[in-house]
């Protein structure tokens, strides 16, 4: 029997109440691995779900607004399924229940993303009614079940627990290991070191569409274990490989740079980890320094200049080529002339305007953000068709940045005397773009749309320590179109050369006004939709 109370009489003009209650207790659990944001919508409208959500007993109704749920945590609801009333001879007064609600779970660290709702329809009939349903997902990212719970609290009818989980990815174990380079001479006091962690690739179950690249986690200690602490996170810039007859992803390979610490460290270890859990430690203080016949006393300059002078989006992905010359004897170092110098260009860092050494670790905004110097070239670089032929590949490097002012820096070399380039700077650009058009006649962006064949890879614009890479142009209803019976949930496909992206099928969207999804350009910046018209 629901909570209402049912009245007798000859006809509808009996009923002392229009509506009729089902409370329900519903407590909402995050078992993904990962800390997500739940956001649940109700109305009480009658096309829209009949279902309302306030405190009572000490139950809290859903919040306004998103909230945050850490992993392998609960929190209970208070639910009113609202019934219509209704009149039968004989029966007199009963309730109509036909109710609807949705839940929207999504990834803080990715753009995955699932709405489900939760139905219940039957008659208050003087019997009990039908236990409320569940849909399917609309997406593949999350997965939600309910499950029926004995000893609701005191003023609810029933008690029920959704469950959120996420199917694991991939298989096997792969642990992350290190290549350590001393790139300064024997007299310099703190050496400057860099680190390479080569690629991996990893077997998936099933491609996922938005793929969490975590960033490798760096520890350095002295001697003693206890003396570890964090020094910070490194992402790669390059995009990783999809692979999908295969179900394989290749990561790239990364690298940052390190000074060794001030202080009395007569050795020295830095300890390298990722999100499986794997992690390799090396000591550094002992890592080969450069061979003892290379000198670098020919050389007569050092110079490090923009190859394009484009802009670059300050999105932590987007790169500018850097020409980088080393002059000996009037000519620049290669292999053609002075090739017993040609491996300096291996040994060059690089320092701010403030002479602190560029590592490639990651800052966040409020820090003011970050840049990287690396020689791996990644999917978005500015055209290079301003390079000098006389500038080979081997004597390139590519910077990226996520700073709020544009990037200024100077080359260094220190294999026998330290020597630097001149002072010189990257343009930068916002990592911004806007979306045109709508979801039905197709959307465009002003850089373009990354194609998601190759991996769309992006870094959260420098916004968090994390990176994703997209496999699919997810698209669902939008939040402010909840409660919907059937949530929509599709994908933007290419049209000319994804130059547009249009919905996939053409589905109704009636109850859809607006859909949300996420997009890459064609220069790595990350432009999500929270609201696109259909």
């Amino acid at each position: 029997m629901s909570a209402t109370t049912v009245l007798m009489g000859s006809g509808p003009a009996a009923a002392a109440d229009s509506q009729g209650h089902e409370f329900v207790e519903l407590e909402i659990s995050n078992t993904t691995g990962e800390n997500i944001d739940i956001a649940a919508r109700t109305s009480k409208d009658g096309s829209r779900g009949m279902t309302a959500s306030e405190e009572r007993n000490g139950i809290p109704a859903f919040p306004a607004s998103t909230f945050e749920s850490a992993n392998g945590t609960s929190r209970n609801f208070a639910v009113d399924l609202v019934g219509d009333d209704d009149w039968a001879p004989y029966l007199g007064v009963f309730y109509k229940y036909d109710n609807f609600f949705s839940i929207q779970a999504a990834s803080k660290s990715g753009t995955d993303k699932s709405q489900v709702s939760l139905t219940h329809k039957g008659e208050d009939r003087g019997r009990e009614l039908p236990p409320l349903a569940i849909g399917e997902s609309n997406t593949e990212a999350f997965s939600f079940s309910l499950e029926e719970q004995p000893n609701p609290s005191s003023g609810f009818d029933r008690k029920y627990r959704v469950v959120i989980t996420k199917s694991a990815t991939y298989k096997g174990d792969q642990f992350p290991s290190m290549e350590v380079q001393k790139l300064t001479g024997s007299s310099v006091a703190r050496p400057v070191y860099k680190v390479t962690i080569p690629e991996v690739k990893r077997k998936f179950e099933s491609l996922p569409a938005d793929l969490k690249v975590s960033p490798y986690v760096i520890h350095g200690r002295g001697i003693s274990p206890d003396s570890s602490q964090e020094i910070g996170k490194v992402l790669p810039v390059a995009n990783p490989v999809v692979d999908r007859a295969e179900k394989t992803i290749t990561y790239p390979k990364a690298n940052f740079f390190f000074e060794y610490p001030e202080g009395y460290f007569p050795q020295y270890y830095l300890t390298v980890s990722d999100d499986a859990g794997g992690q390799q430690t090396q000591e550094i203080s002992r890592a080969p320094g450069p061979p003892a016949d290379l000198k670098q006393s020919a050389v007569t300059s050092i110079s490090a200049a923009p190859a394009t002078g484009d802009p670059v989006p300050a999105n932590g992905v987007a790169q500018e080529g850097l020409k980088l010359k080393l002059v000996a004897d009037g000519e620049t170092v290669s292999p053609d002339h002075r090739a017993d110098l040609n491996e300096l260009y291996d040994y060059l860092y690089f320092r701010d305007a403030n002479g602190e050494l560029i590592t490639g670790m990651y800052e966040g905004p409020s820090s003011g953000g970050y840049s990287a110097v690396s020689e791996a070239k990644g999917a978005y670089v500015n055209s290079l068709g301003g390079m000098q032929q006389a500038s080979t590949e081997s004597n390139r490097a590519y910077l990226s940045t996520t700073q709020r002012t544009a990037p200024t820096f100077r080359a260094e070399l220190n294999v026998s005397g330290k020597r630097q380039s001149p002072e010189t700077r990257v343009e930068r650009a916002d990592a911004s773009d806007t979306v045109q058009g709508t979801a039905s006649q197709g959307i465009s962006l002003t850089q373009g749309i990354a194609d998601t064949a190759v991996g769309a890879y992006h870094h959260h614009n420098g916004e968090k320590p994390e990176a994703a890479l997209l496999t699919k142009y997810q698209t669902t209803a939008a939040l402010s179109s909840l409660p919907l019976r059937q949530p929509y949930g599709g994908e933007f496909v290419s049209q000319n050369g994804w130059r547009i992206a249009h919905l996939s099928h053409s589905t109704s969207l009636d109850e859809t006004p607006d859909v949300q999804t996420q997009l890459v350009n064609g220069k790595g910046t990350y432009v999500e939709v929270p609201r696109l018209r259909t």
